[in-house]
């Protein structure tokens, strides 16, 4: 059950996290990027991850993301408010993406949501369609 559209913490041992880093690359910088300790040993600090890894991630997840939403784009694209919720739900998994793009590019993850979203759309214009930061006000713009 989540709460307040968060999902519920996953629990790892030690060890299982620390050979996670090749099935979860994108999930381990995104936990390393935003992580507060509040109690014990930093487990995240030493972990690293493979270019590889993340790169093999970042594309199933892509496509297999953007083949869903072209599927629920096709069934909502008359109803407006249909349309908006499904933009809406699908702004914070594309910004995890985008993320781990601008990762496996070595730059700087920038902490702000709209940063992401310019980033990747100026490094792959492919991904302009799918960004939903462009600058603009009202339609198409999301608030950092």
């Amino acid at each position: 059950m989540e709460h307040a559209g968060n999902p519920l913490p996953q629990f790892f041992t030690p060890t299982e996290l620390a050979g996670s880093a090749d099935a979860f690359p994108i999930e381990i910088l995104d936990m390393q990027r935003s992580r507060k300790i509040l109690f014990g040993a930093d487990l995240l600090a030493s972990l690293t991850v493979d270019h590889a890894h993340l790169r093999m991630q970042l594309e199933r997840d892509l496509k297999s993301k953007l083949l869903f939403f072209r599927q629920r784009y096709l069934a909502t694209s008359r109803e407006p408010k249909r349309l908006a919720k499904l933009l809406a739900s699908s702004l914070s998994t594309f910004l995890v993406l985008f993320r781990a793009a601008i990762k496996l590019y070595d730059e700087d993850v920038p902490c702000t949501r709209r940063t992401p979203c310019r980033n990747s759309a100026h490094t792959w214009p492919s991904m302009r369609a799918l960004s939903p930061c462009d600058g603009t006000q009202g339609q198409g713009s999301v608030a950092a």
